[in-house]
Order: C-alpha cells, then sequence, then structure tokens
C-alpha cells in the first residue's frame, strides 16, 4: 500500500468508525444494528429525507438514545418554537409527522408502547408537547399502533421473543393501557395534557387533544389522584384552566357520561374537588395576568356532574359557593344554589 492509499484508508476505517459510533448504540439488548441518522433528519425537521431514510434503512426505527427514548419520542417531542411562527410550523409538520408515524407503525407498531426509563411513552410526549401544539391526529396514529401491536401479538405471540412479548402482553386486555401509563412521578400521559396550564401558553386545540386522552383512558388514569404537588387528578386540572387566559373551549354537553362521578368528588391535597378549582378565589392564582374571563357555563356544567361538592368544605373551610369569585357574581351565585337545590329534592 503506497503512503498515499494507507490515509484514504485510515479515513475509511475512521468513517466506519465513526459512522458506528454515530449510531448511539446504547440498548446492548436492540438485536438490530441502530442509527441515529433518522432522528437527526428529524430533529432538524427534515421530514422528506427522514420518510426516504425509513424506506431504504428500515433499522433505523429500532434505535434509542441512552434514556431508552425510541424515534417515536423524539418524533413527538421537538425544540421550542416562537409563538408568531406556530401556526406556519404545524401547517408543514403535522401532516408530515403522521406519514412519518404510519410508516413506522408498519413496521414496529410495539414503539408506540415502550416506556423510556423514565416510565415515559411517546404518548406521555405527545400530550404534553405543548410548545409544537400536537393534535388529536398524532395521538389517534399513535393509538392506532397500540391497536396494531395487538392484532400483531395475537398472531405472532407464540413465536415473539420473551422479552418483547412480556413488553407486550400487558396491552392485550386493555389497548387504551398506553394512555394510563405512568411516568416516574406517576403521572399519567392525560394528567401531564391537562397540567399545561401552568406554562403560561394558551395552544389551539388544546382541549380536543384533553377530551380524546379521556375517552381513551382507563377509569383509574382519570379519578385517581397523581403523585403530584397537588395531588389531584386530571379533571382537577382541566377545571383549573377554566380560568386561564387564551384556553378557549367548552366542556362537552355530555362531560359527566364520560367522566365517572369518583373524579368530580375527589379531592386534592387541600381538600378541593374540580369544582373548588374551578371557582377559586382571584388571589388563588399567582400569576394574575394569566386570568381570563370567568367560563360560566362551564362551571355551572361542572356543578351539575357533581353538586354536592357545593357544600364541600376544603382544608381553608372554603366551599365553591363561598369563594368571592361566585359571590361577586349574583347570578352565577343564584345558578349554583338552584343546582344545589334541585340536587337535594331529588335525593328526597
Amino acid at each position: 500500500m503506497t503512503s498515499e492509499e494507507e490515509p484514504s484508508k485510515k479515513r475509511k476505517q475512521n468513517d466506519d468508525f465513526h459512522e458506528k459510533e454515530g449510531c448511539k448504540v446504547k440498548n446492548p439488548h436492540v438485536k438490530t444494528e441502530p442509527t441515529s441518522a433518522l432522528c437527526d433528519l428529524i430533529e432538524t425537521q427534515d421530514w422528506k429525507g427522514a420518510s426516504l431514510r425509513i424506506e431504504s434503512n428500515p433499522q433505523d426505527i429500532y434505535w434509542v438514545d441512552t434514556h431508552n427514548s425510541n424515534v417515536l419520542h423524539h418524533l413527538c417531542s421537538s425544540p421550542w418554537i416562537p409563538q408568531e411562527d406556530l401556526d406556519e410550523v404545524i401547517e408543514k409538520s403535522v401532516p408530515a409527522k403522521i406519514q412519518i408515524i404510519r410508516k413506522i407503525g408498519k413496521l414496529y407498531p410495539e414503539a408506540a408502547t415502550q416506556q423510556n426509563k423514565f416510565g415515559i411513552t411517546p404518548f406521555h410526549v405527545a400530550s404534553i408537547n405543548y410548545h409544537l401544539l400536537i393534535p388529536v391526529e398524532i395521538l389517534e396514529s399513535l393509538l392506532e399502533m397500540v391497536h396494531d401491536c395487538l392484532k400483531k401479538v395475537h398472531i405472532l405471540k407464540c413465536v415473539l421473543p420473551i422479552d418483547i412479548r412480556n413488553h407486550i402482553l400487558p396491552f392485550i386486555n386493555t389497548p387504551i393501557s398506553v394512555v394510563s401509563f405512568r411516568d416516574e412521578h406517576g403521572c399519567t400521559a392525560l394528567y401531564l395534557a391537562a397540567q399545561c396550564i401552568f406554562c403560561n401558553i394558551a395552544p389551539k386545540g388544546w382541549f380536543s387533544r384533553i377530551w380524546f386522552l379521556i375517552q381513551n383512558s382507563a377509569e383509574g388514569a382519570i379519578t385517581d389522584s397523581q403523585d403530584d404537588i397537588h395531588g389531584g387528578n386530571p379533571i382537577h386540572e382541566v377545571c383549573r384552566a377554566l380560568r386561564h387566559s387564551g384556553f378557549d373551549f367548552e366542556l362537552p354537553i355530555d362531560m359527566s357520561k364520560v367522566v365517572p362521578e369518583k373524579a368530580f368528588r375527589s379531592l386534592d391535597i387541600e381538600g378541593n374537588t374540580p369544582l373548588h378549582c374551578a371557582t377559586a378565589d382571584e388571589c388563588w392564582f399567582d400569576l394574575r395576568q394569566t386570568m381570563g374571563p370567568l367560563d360560566e357555563a362551564n362551571i355551572v356544567m361542572v356543578a351539575q356532574a357533581y353538586p354536592e361538592a357545593l357544600e364541600m368544605r376544603n382544608v381553608h373551610g372554603k366551599t365553591p359557593l363561598s369563594t368571592n369569585t361566585v359571590t361577586s357574581r349574583p347570578e352565577l351565585h343564584r345558578k349554583l344554589e338552584n343546582i344545589l337545590r334541585e340536587s337535594k329534592r331529588g335525593n328526597h
């Protein structure tokens, strides 16, 4: 070999080495050789390149990082985007993301159910990614993958490797259980999505995303308290959002038919029901500038779902009827009193 060929060969070896190093083969249990190239294309929002990469190098979809997050985790998690650029970014990226999700789903539907080392699934990431305003369509695409995963298990469960079989089998009886997965802090995707109200960002379609998750969650994910600073359930968080500026939504008429009564009578660590959260005193909010106009119609609907809450006192001795939010609004106070009166009459 000549002296000129030697550096060339060495560069080739280095390129091969770095290509393998660049794969970020973080998980020794992954049987195929993953690569980070697909993830890099996704993170730079090169959607055409990412789509072509899946077709030419399908093994890339099995890549995981040091946290055991897969390509879908990264796809549903995008860098922060200025508010003024959001509409343009959404218009370009959402259809492309859905296309890529479906391409991955055909080859590896189990990716939608994978928890990383923090217990977070792609559902958690998509639910809280309010910066890019992940719409319901992406959650629906992820849920399609879970159902495809189930079909695959029913057909192949006898021949699947034991480690994969053990990972997937829990989904056979509850295909929506991925929505109810809890992360390392005990929070479900639904709860994290509902908690977005404290981020001072008002995403379009926020409540439609919450409602989709509610409709596809196991009852416990809706009703049970979370291991969080407030100790409430997702409905507490939804009701806090009724007071937040920019959150323009109407609760569905059939909300009480879909949401179990237990969710409305559940208490957070301060003894608040969701109705307490919806009618909290103005001074209860630290950020006054985030306060929006009171949505009385939604508050009335929450009260109708569980009228008994109107007489319940929290640890501060407050009932929803005694907050300054309600007492300063005679018409709202009258409506809530009528709901309580009708409820008592119906119980006799």
